[in-house]
């Protein structure tokens, strides 16, 4: 299983969403904050025991 956030959360709600995902063990989490925040992806992937990644439209701005 994959999840897509979409940009969607906030940081605070994606460090709970990871925490709640982590029974289905999916392969990773995708885009969990707006690009605005990718500063914040560090502090998420430390909380998460799945992978964290950044959508690839981050790579374009």
């Amino acid at each position: 299983m994959v999840v897509d956030f979409r940009g969607r959360a906030s940081t605070p709600m994606a460090k709970r969403l990871v925490h709640a995902l982590e029974p289905y063990e999916p392969m990773f989490i995708e885009e969990p904050v707006l690009p605005e925040y990718n500063d914040t992806l560090g502090p998420i992937a430390l909380a998460a025991l799945m992978q964290v990644c950044a959508s690839i439209s981050n790579l374009l701005i």
